[in-house]
């Protein structure tokens, strides 16, 4: 049967060609669009539409929520027009209240003129503890890398409060860092030709590592563990460890399994202790039970040094002190690391003969050495005249007292 039907796809189709208005326009859709314009005409653009012609009315909203719900659609369809009406209303904004605005607002100007917007973003920098210059970066490198790292090089590696670090260089530089994450999201090509073609390895490592934390957001594990072992050789032993401590961040359980088949490999030393560094702020006792189970070496030492250092220094140090007092009786050789930071730990809660006792235990003679060295130097600040009675008693070879500051033990 034919007849009136606008949605007929084939517009050779009697029933297309009938439902067919202006310009190919079905007649529904036609009418509803003159009745539209016909609207807006009677009752007025800003009342129907009160978002678009006056973008800044949405900061006048008092919840967070409901202010960004209508500042980030009306900042979608401003123009560079509006850049003056805006700027106005952002300046008077409330620097720690709404520095959600000011973000949003740096990052849209930032699509029509990038210089402008970072240089607003560093003048506010400036006067708040705001970091907004890494936002506009970040989104500056979506648009044009080469620009964006150029400002980083250029405003960021030499100064030390916008580093990691004291130390300047682009592989600790935070505004570096910014705008490769704006790259990685881009999707623009040539990220992974740059980071690899860093002449320096110590900075194309420190780029490795960005790289990593971004596309662990955005691409399945596997997939970006099969993507960094398949990088030629050298790169692939610098990129897998930094894979790994980047999925171990978000499930350590999964980084542990797609490392296994690399841990007694030359070539990827430290994956233990990258994968313990970061499973450890969530599950230090698991940790510990993963790391028992790896073959005896410096890969092990390393693991569990990490591990035991890293729960030392969170919240839960009493965690820590408590389940190494439940291992003294045991004291398994794999452990012994823990118990030399467990020993000094004990120094440092004014137990030194107790943290002593501890050392005098660990079986690796270049650790029990380093272990008691430290605890005699703190104890001999905390308490000289305890430290040097128990020395004498003790038979402590000359070179540890004398590392440790007791100058006159031979006499």
């Amino acid at each position: 049967m034919t007849g009136f039907h606008p949605m007929d796809p084939n517009p050779d189709s009697a029933a297309g060609a009938a439902g067919k208005g202006v310009r190919g326009r079905s007649w529904p859709a036609f009418l509803l669009g003159v009745l539209a314009g016909l609207l807006v005409s009677y009752v007025g653009a800003e009342r129907i539409f009160p978002i678009a012609p006056s973008p800044s009315e949405g900061l006048a909203e008092p919840g967070l929520i409901e202010r960004t719900a209508r500042f980030a659609p009306a900042l979608a369809n401003a123009k560079p027009a509006d850049l003056d009406r805006l700027r106005a209303r952002v300046d008077a904004l409330d620097v720690g209240r709404q520095d959600t605005d000011l973000t949003l607002f740096a990052q849209w100007w930032t699509r029509f003129d990038p210089e402008a917007a970072i240089a607003w973003a560093i003048e506010i920098d400036e006067r708040t503890t705001l970091r907004m210059r890494l936002g506009v970066l970040r989104a500056w490198a979506r648009q044009d890398p080469a620009k964006a790292l150029g400002m980083a090089a250029a405003r960021f590696s030499m100064k030390n409060p916008d580093s990691v670090s004291q130390q300047p260089g682009l592989w600790m530089d935070r505004g570096t860092h910014a705008a490769l994450i704006g790259w990685d999201e881009s999707l623009i090509p040539g990220i992974e030709e740059w980071v690899f073609g860093t002449a320096n390895r110590q900075d194309r490592q420190g780029l490795m590592q960005i790289l990593a934390e971004s596309r662990v957001v955005k691409m399945e594990p596997e997939a970006l563990w099969e993507w960094a072992a398949g990088l030629p050789a050298p790169y692939a032993r610098d990129m897998l460890p930094r894979v790994a401590t980047a999925l171990a961040e978000r499930n350590p359980e999964l980084a542990v399994r797609l490392a296994a088949p690399y841990l007694e490999r030359d070539e990827f030393i430290g994956l233990p202790r990258r994968i313990a560094s970061r499973w450890a702020r969530r599950d230090p006792r698991a940790t510990l039970d993963w790391l028992a189970t790896l073959p005896e070496g410096h890969e092990r030492v390393g693991g569990v040094t990490e591990c035991a250092r890293t729960w030392l220094s969170s919240d839960d140090r009493q965690g820590f002190m408590a389940y190494m007092e439940q291992r003294v009786d045991e004291f398994p050789d794999w452990l012994e690391p823990a118990f030399g930071l467990y020993a000094r730990a004990l120094t440092r809660d004014r137990h030194a003969e107790s943290g002593l006792k501890i050392a005098a235990k660990i079986q690796s003679l270049d650790l029990q050495n380093y272990t008691v060295t430290l605890i005699l130097r703190v104890w001999l600040v905390d308490d000289r005249a305890a430290a040097e009675s128990w020395v004498e008693k003790a038979g402590i070879p000359e070179k540890i007292l004398r590392r440790a500051g007791f100058r006159s033990a031979a006499g």
